[in-house]
């Protein structure tokens, strides 16, 4: 994994869930509540609330105090340091993953999107947020790794 890029972004300050997502989608480049990104890998991915959304559909966007972090979410999606493909029975996963550093602060980020097989668009966001366990990307990765059907779409450039 590359090292981590170093970037100092403001915690998120906010009164709802919702005014959270405003402020996570304007560091997007919008004021929409939806957003396709193109990605380096060459793969597109709709960016929507559904990243933080639990199943029964309630906001999620605050567990685990992640929600501090945000912002780095929103860059980790802007530019991934990887890019990994999961290749299910009827379905793709998309994993964007990366690491920065703020001063000694090391914050390591996913954003998991989904699609059916066949499709252009990565439509189904699964999950974003920060690792709240030094660890946690490391063992994500390796998880992803050792998957079948994984396979690397995009790795950023260690110059």
């Amino acid at each position: 994994m590359p090292e981590p890029r170093e970037l100092t972004l403001p915690a998120l300050r906010y009164d709802t869930p919702k005014d959270a997502f405003r402020q996570f989608m304007r560091a997007l480049g919008t004021d929409e509540t939806s957003l396709r990104v193109p990605l380096v890998s060459g793969d597109t991915a709709l960016v929507s609330d559904d990243l933080f959304r639990n199943l029964q559909g309630g906001w999620k966007i605050a567990k685990r105090e992640r929600d501090q972090w945000l912002l780095y979410v929103a860059e980790l999606i802007k530019s991934p340091q990887e890019v990994w493909r999961l290749d299910l029975t009827m379905t793709e996963e998309l994993y964007l993953l990366g690491r920065f550093k703020m001063g000694k602060t090391r914050i390591d980020a996913v954003a998991v999107f989904t699609r059916e097989k066949g499709a252009d668009l990565w439509s189904g966001g699964k999950t974003a947020y920060t690792f709240d366990k030094p660890d946690g990307l490391d063992r994500k990765r390796r998880e992803i790794m050792t998957a079948s059907g994984a396979c690397v779409r995009w790795i950023e450039n260690k110059k």
